[in-house]
Parts: structure tokens; C-alpha cells; sequence
């Protein structure tokens, strides 16, 4: 439960309330993994990559 709300509070923080879209898509582990290897700047390469919201 820790490693959800700090993934919410970085991805809010990144993006607002894009999180809700992402997280909706059910990859919880995808944006933890990200997070906990390096951070928010990986984190969005990845979601740019595998996930287009534009």
C-alpha cells in the first residue's frame, strides 16, 4: 500500500490526472518497477513509449 501512494504521488505530481487513465489500464507492477529502478524520468519514458494517450 506504501509503494501505491508513493507511485501516486509521483505520477500526480508528473502528469495530474493522467495517473487515473494509466493506473485504470490495470499496470500497477509496470509503473512501480519503473519507479523503484530510477524514478520518475524513466517512469515516463516507459509510459511514453508503451502507452499513448495523445
Amino acid at each position: 500500500m506504501e509503494m501505491l501512494e508513493l507511485q501516486t504521488a509521483l505520477t500526480r505530481e508528473a502528469r495530474g490526472s493522467r495517473y487515473l487513465e494509466f493506473a485504470s489500464l490495470g499496470e500497477h507492477s509496470v509503473v512501480r518497477t519503473q519507479i523503484e529502478m530510477r524514478g520518475k524520468l524513466v517512469f515516463m519514458r516507459a509510459k511514453k513509449r508503451h502507452y499513448s494517450f495523445s
